[in-house]
């Protein structure tokens, strides 16, 4: 794809690789960066989400799942910024690829974006869907996608379902890793 090789030569051309070690520890030594600073990022960025926004779901899906393979996280948060910019065009099938890209390269930065946003519209978007996608994340083992159980209501005010959040949080409450209780206290703090 043409505008995808231009977005990584443009990414490329500000590459910094004193930023990029920072970044890597500051995210635990678990990604590669090629060291752009998040405005900028966005900034560069822009042009190119605002292209896809306009193409089929189909090329929208094919662009995340490039972002996702590239080795650099900078790709994975334009990826994540693409979806939560196209969750609208986003159909109930879809919510298999975002649980691909949850657990693909999974932590918190890229997890929470997906959850609160892409995940939390389409849950609510195609409320059949829940409970049996809920059940499934929460009995998966995948501390990614408890966390997405736990967070995917955070933007819903009060729409939020309290006794779903609630049953989510009696099933983790006795969890001591440390990303599923910061789920469970943003999610009652929201």
């Amino acid at each position: 794809m043409e505008s995808f090789q231009s977005l990584l030569d443009e990414l490329h051309l500000h590459r910094n690789a004193n930023k990029s070690r920072q970044m890597k520890a500051y995210m635990k030594d678990n990604f590669t960066f090629i060291g752009i600073p998040s405005p900028l990022r966005k900034n560069i960025q822009k042009t190119y989400i605002n292209e896809w926004t306009k193409e089929d779901i189909s090329v929208v899906v094919n662009v995340i799942d490039l972002c996702w393979k590239d080795e650099h996280r900078e790709l994975q948060y334009i990826g994540m910024d693409l979806a939560n910019a196209t969750k609208k065009k986003f159909q109930q099938e879809h919510i298999e690829n975002i649980e691909s890209w949850i657990v693909k390269k999974a932590w918190w930065d890229t997890v929470d974006g997906l959850a609160s946003n892409s995940v939390g519209y389409l849950l609510l978007a195609f409320p059949h869907i829940r409970d049996k996608k809920i059940e499934k994340w929460m009995q998966s083992g995948n501390m990614w996608l408890e966390r997405t159980a736990i967070l995917h209501q955070l933007k819903y005010k009060e729409r939020t379902d309290i006794n779903l959040l609630r049953h989510l949080i009696n099933q983790k409450k006795e969890d001591h890793q440390f990303f599923i209780q910061k789920a469970i206290g943003w999610a009652l703090r929201q």
